[in-house]
């Protein structure tokens, strides 16, 4: 291949690059729909022994009422988040299922009863 065809070769290949970028734009299904807008909570608030949990003072209240030893639980999670850099998305409902299988100290159940 002589230096010239090498040279089309290139000049081809950015004018096929060129096309495929603008057919991509048109391949991208585009929507007239308006994001959905989410109910806006409240400011979390750094919780925990490492201050890597993330509630809302509403979140931290009910989960204190909710569960039978939360502060250990709490202590728990957080320590977790730090040594083996778990990643939840939403603490709240990451820490109620951590409350399925933790028994605090000294306890038989770790969930309140509303019932009792």
């Amino acid at each position: 291949m002589t230096d010239d065809q090498f040279d089309q070769l290139i000049v081809v290949q950015k004018m096929l690059l060129d096309e495929l970028k603008k057919l991509n734009g048109h391949l991208v299904p585009k929507t007239n729909k308006k994001p959905v807008s989410t109910p806006k909570q409240g400011k979390k608030t750094r919780f925990g022994e490492h201050k890597n949990v993330l509630l809302t003072e509403e979140e931290f209240e009910k989960l204190n009422k909710d569960i039978i030893g939360f502060p250990e639980l709490l202590k728990e999670f957080s320590d977790g988040i730090a040594m083996k850099d778990y990643k939840y998305k939403n603490h709240n409902l990451a820490i109620r299922k951590w409350a399925k299988n933790f028994t605090p100290t000294g306890s038989q159940s770790q969930l309140h009863n509303p019932f009792e």
